[in-house]
């Protein structure tokens, strides 16, 4: 009995985090309410507060578990060449949010900065996601032979161009985000490539092959186009 009363608290919880992710993205912060949220969710009031102290401690919830749903895909091929692995992570997260609609709904509260009110905790998960992906590419880029001096940078360059492709594309799905995966991931790399210039040997070399064998032509499309992949409502 126990067990089974377990199981339908960790259900409830996750029903309360899905209506609460669909009434932040919908209202912004300030404008939800918990009672919103639990009639979202099909629970009364006090079960919100059964398992969340506050709407604060609700959002941070729902923005850690964007984090959360992230980490397998910076995990990579263990088995792969590191800027392959790089490639790799950065194709199947544009495939993934372009074909996925619960990765998106899961992920928009990161990528909706929204009012005042709230915006701390989103830059709070925030910061941790880019950092988990910075940390992927760094370890990538490190045994990649890019010099240590330049790999901080070189990993940010690397998060921001994934993370401003994907928030652009939620804002207006003006591409193929799926379709362009692979373009995108060479692009990916392509920008760490001046991070490379350095008299290290197989540097420039490395990241250089790895965009070429990546490479495709990028075809821009006005939004609504027919094979433009749409957000999440």
């Amino acid at each position: 009995m126990a067990r089974r009363t377990h199981a339908e608290a960790a259900r409830t919880r996750e029903r309360i985090l899905c209506a609460a992710r669909t009434v932040f993205c919908a209202t912004g912060y300030t404008g939800a309410t918990l009672d919103d949220i639990a009639v979202a969710a099909g629970v009364t009031r006090g079960a919100v507060y059964g398992h969340f102290a506050n709407k604060r401690e609700l959002m941070a919830a729902v923005c850690a578990s964007a984090v959360h749903a992230f980490e397998a895909i910076f995990a990579g091929d263990a088995s792969a060449a590191p800027l392959e692995m790089l490639r790799q992570a950065a194709r199947t997260l544009f495939e993934r949010v372009a074909s996925d609609p619960e990765l998106r709904h899961v992920a928009a509260p990161l990528f909706k900065w929204g009012e005042a009110h709230g915006a701390d905790i989103v830059r709070a998960q925030r910061r941790a996601l880019s950092g988990r992906l910075r940390e992927f590419a760094s370890a990538c880029l490190a045994r990649a032979c890019v010099p240590s001096s330049h790999v901080p940078m070189a990993a940010i360059a690397f998060e921001a161009f994934c993370f401003g492709v994907i928030e652009n594309w939620l804002f207006e799905p003006g591409f193929d985000l799926g379709g362009q995966a692979s373009a995108l991931s060479a692009g990916a790399l392509a920008v760490v490539a001046p991070y490379a210039r350095d008299p290290v040997p197989g540097a420039v070399t490395a990241v250089a092959a790895a965009c070429l064998s990546a490479s495709r032509p990028m075809v821009y499309q006005t939004p609504g186009a027919g094979n433009a992949v749409p957000p999440a409502a």
